[in-house]
């Protein structure tokens, strides 16, 4: 679900969001997780636009 949000891909999303739910995931628990994927999208093009280099460690 991440993957196909942060990339727009819209049948996928709906494919995988469906069988999210039929898990039992709530309406409140998808948004929770798709809050988190927008900060984590929205971090990684910052990161990326200010090409902060990936730490030595990794």
């Amino acid at each position: 679900m991440a993957v196909n949000a942060s990339n727009g891909y819209e049948y996928c999303l709906r494919c995988h969001t469906d069988a999210t739910r039929k898990q039992g995931a709530t309406h409140e628990v998808l948004g929770k997780v798709l809050a988190v994927v927008c900060v984590a999208t929205q971090s990684n093009i910052l990161a990326n636009g200010y090409q902060v280099p990936v730490d030595e460690e990794f």
